[in-house]
Order: structure tokens, then sequence, then C-alpha cells
């Protein structure tokens, strides 16, 4: 005895090789396809959105390190803008500067951080003053607020410690190595007082 057929089942009139059959074929599945790609498009869409800055939390840095190089290889700056397109000037190496675009993970990794660290409560200047030394200055622009701070050398007494203290230095050196890092430059120069051999 046969089975009576789902109400949804696909009905087809004609054998599948016949001609008949294939323009009714092909538009049911092509109505298909055309639903996927539609339900695709809206998804792509409200993910661009979700994850796109926006004005009130978008984030922006400026960081540079700078001075006489005993040790390593370069001064450098970094420019990231909102989208995570990422300006790295190195010099005297010039050759190693480069133009890349952080991926949306790197983007609220970097936002993790920076709020962890509580960045935008930092005191303007920080470290100890050393003639000669190298300096760092680090501006950062979230959530419409904008903090720049200049760093001066890490006392030696935080030297071992600065990765877990609690105080301001730790913060702010934490937050300026994490920027180094993102430069991909070998050797590139250390923030103030940071040992050369720290990676």
């Amino acid at each position: 005895m046969e089975g009576t057929p789902h109400n949804n089942a696909l009905k087809l009139t004609g054998a599948p090789w016949q001609d008949g059959a294939r323009p009714q074929l092909n538009a049911v599945l092509g109505g298909h396809r055309s639903n996927g790609l539609r339900r695709l498009a809206t998804i792509t869409a409200v993910t661009a959105v979700l994850s796109a800055p926006t004005s009130a939390n978008a984030l922006e840095v400026d960081a540079s390190v700078a001075g006489i190089m005993y040790f390593g290889c370069c001064s450098w700056s970094l420019r990231i803008a909102p989208d995570g397109t990422t300006t790295v000037t190195v010099s005297p190496a010039e050759h190693l500067s480069r133009r890349f675009r952080l991926s949306p993970a790197k983007m609220r990794e970097l936002e993790t951080l920076v709020r962890r660290e509580d960045f935008l409560s930092l005191d303007e200047a920080l470290g100890a003053l050393v003639v000669d030394g190298p300096d760092a200055n680090i501006s950062i622009t979230l959530d419409a607020h904008e903090r720049t701070i200049s760093l001066r050398s890490l006392p030696s007494e935080l030297v071992p410690v600065w990765r877990k203290d609690a105080g301001q230095l730790g913060r702010a050196f934490r937050v300026c190595e994490y920027l180094r890092s993102l430069t991909g430059v070998p050797k590139a120069m250390h923030c103030p007082g940071i040992p050369e051999a720290t990676e």
C-alpha cells in the first residue's frame, strides 16, 4: 500500500527527464536559491553594522617611542583609525614602515586592554626623567574621550614587576608595550626603561 505524500512534498508533472518538468524544477530550486541569497545578504549586512565602530565608542590611537638608540633598531610611531587601518612609521629603518588593517578581533582586544587598564584616567606625565633618555607619547580616544600621556623611564624598582603592577605606571607601560607589539617591527624600541631583553 502506498503511503500518502506529505503536503509539502515537491510535486512535479512528468518525469525529471521530460522537458516539461525541467522548467518547474528549475523554478522551484531557483526560488530556494534566491531566498537563501537574500537571507545571506541580510545576515552579512547586519553583521557589518553590528561590528562597525560607532561614533560614540570609536577607538583611535596615536603612539610613538623615540630616543637615542643604544640597543635595538628603531624609533617608531603607530596610528590606528577606528576602522582598524594602521600606519606604522619606522626610523631610521624606513623600509620597515608599513600600512595594514587590524582585524576586528584585534581591535576588540585593544579596546578591552584600554578599558581594563583604565587608560583614560592616567596622569599626563609618568615615569622617571632620564637625561637623553627615550620617551613615549600615547594618545587614545575612546567613548568620545581623549587622553594623551607622556611616558618617561620606568623606575628601576618596577622593572621586575611592571607586568603585574596595579599602579599607574604598570597600567601605562602595559598599554605602551602592547602597542609596540602591534607594529610588528623586529627589535623596535621598547617603551622607556623596559629592558631590551624583554619579549
